[in-house]
């Protein structure tokens, strides 16, 4: 993922978690879920991760 799609996801992200405070991220251990984990767990209060396979990173 290019630089430029982290930075758009990133902004919509911070604006949508600002009103949510638990998030329960399925697929957390695909690519996408990689991504968004990075980005959403210093910004919620909760994230919940779930998937059927093991992460590769903590």
């Amino acid at each position: 993922m290019s630089k430029t799609s982290q930075a758009r996801i990133k902004h919509n992200m911070e604006i949508n978690l600002k009103t949510h405070h638990r998030i329960l991220l399925t697929g957390a251990a695909g690519g996408l879920g990689t991504t968004l984990r990075s980005l959403w767990e210093a910004q919620c209060g909760v994230l919940m991760l779930s998937d059927k396979y093991p992460s590769c990173q903590p």
